[in-house]
């Protein structure tokens, strides 16, 4: 698993910092202006940031992990491969 660094805490998401929200969103903010994008959304982004076991190691947080996002993701590129395919062999 990837661990990044963003700030003074290590983390998924290099966010979590001792349920520090202000610390949390500014890291967030950090990190969208590393990668030069502005997220809609920030709760998918940390959603998207949160593996499963960091989520089992603290369940009373109520935390989401990645994992349905995954999943989408997974099929909405099989999807995608497999009409590219179909559309290719019936040339």
């Amino acid at each position: 698993m990837l661990y990044v660094c963003l700030g003074n805490a290590l983390s998924p998401w290099g966010v979590y910092e001792r349920n520090s929200e202000k610390s949390w969103l500014s890291n967030l903010c950090g990190l969208e202006d590393l990668l030069g994008y502005t997220f809609k959304n920030q709760a998918l982004l940390c959603q998207a940031l949160t593996h499963r076991s960091f989520v089992n190691e603290r369940e009373a947080e109520n935390l989401r992990n990645n994992e349905s996002l995954e999943f989408l993701g997974d099929s909405v590129l099989g999807f995608l491969i497999s009409s590219r395919i179909f559309k290719h062999c019936l040339r």
